[in-house]
């Protein structure tokens, strides 16, 4: 009977082996899957935020140019439309 017995470093896997295998393949696809539809999602959130700022930016650049107030009014749209510039870069 000793002669039958499977040896201790058997090289075939037990179906309970083979599905923990399976089953930790599968969550890392999972997990994969949602890093990508999650930088996906990520990409287009900034690309549209970067096309909010530039029509802030040249809707700023419109009213500097003309703007017919004081110095400083002037002043404060060229820091805001620089501050646009700054976050869309």
């Amino acid at each position: 009977m000793a002669d039958t017995a499977l040896p201790k470093d058997n090289p075939w896997p037990s179906q309970a082996a083979r599905g923990s295998r399976v089953h930790a393949v599968q969550q890392r696809e999972r997990a994969m899957y949602r890093l990508s539809t999650l930088g996906e999602m990520t990409g287009g959130i900034v690309h549209d935020f970067r096309n909010l700022l530039a029509i802030i930016e040249s809707g700023l650049r419109l009213a500097e140019s003309m703007a017919d107030h004081p110095e400083n009014v002037r002043d404060y749209i060229a820091a805001a439309r620089e501050a646009s510039i700054e976050v869309s870069s």
